[in-house]
C-alpha cells in the first residue's frame, strides 16, 4: 500500500478508488505474470530434469490455477483498499524516520512483528482447517496435484487476506 501510494503520487494518478483497484490489480497481475513465468520456465521447463522429473503440464490444471490467481490479486485489491487509504490519509502509526523512537525501538519493533504476526498466522491457518472454513474459503489451494508458479496466489481471496492480516494490522 505504501509502495503504491508513493506510485500513484509520483506518476500524478489520481487517488481515486476506481484509479487505485485499476492500478493495484494490473500492477498485481503484472508482478504475478513475470515472477511466475520466470520460475515455471526455469524450474518446470528449463530444469524439469533436475527439479520435477516426469511432470507433465496439465492444462487444465495450470488454467484453473491462473482464473484462482487473479480472482485472488483482484479479490485482495478490494479487501486492501480501506487499509490503503487509512495509511494514504495519515491513519496509521508508519514513520520513515529511525530517529523518531530510535533504533532499540527500530530493533524490538521487528522481533515483536515477528513474533505476534508469525503467531497470528499460524492460529489463523490451523483455523482455515476447521471443517467448515476449509470447505468455504481454504480448500483452493489444497485442490492442485501439482503446485506450479501459476497456483502460487490460487487462493480464495478471504483466505489470503485473513492470513495477511496481522501483516496489513500492525501498521496502525
Amino acid at each position: 500500500a505504501i509502495a503504491m501510494s508513493f506510485l500513484v503520487d509520483a506518476l500524478g494518478l489520481p487517488d481515486h478508488p476506481l484509479a487505485v483497484f485499476l492500478s493495484l490489480t494490473i500492477s498485481g497481475y503484472l508482478y504475478f505474470l513475470l515472477l511466475a513465468s520466470i520460475s515455471y520456465l526455469i524450474f518446470f521447463v528449463w530444469k524439469r530434469d533436475y527439479f520435477h522429473p516426469g511432470y507433465e503440464p496439465d492444462r487444465q490444471e495450470i488454467k484453473k490455477s491462473l482464473k484462482w490467481s487473479f480472482y485472488s490479486v483482484s479479490g485482495n485489491v478490494v479487501l486492501m483498499m480501506p487499509i490503503h487509504f487509512a495509511i494514504a490519509n495519515g491513519h496509521s502509526r508508519l514513520y520513515t524516520d529511525v530517529s523518531e523512537y530510535g533504533w532499540g525501538w527500530m530493533i524490538g519493533q521487528v522481533v515483536l512483528l515477528l513474533i505476534i504476526t508469525e503467531t497470528l498466522i499460524y492460529r489463523i491457518h490451523r483455523a482455515l482447517h476447521t471443517d467448515w472454513l476449509y470447505a468455504n474459503v481454504h480448500k483452493p489451494p489444497h485442490q492442485f496435484v501439482v503446485t506450479t508458479p501459476w497456483a502460487g496466489v490460487a487462493f480464495n481471496p478471504l483466505d489470503s487476506f485473513s492470513q495477511a492480516l496481522p501483516h496489513h494490522l500492525r501498521v496502525f
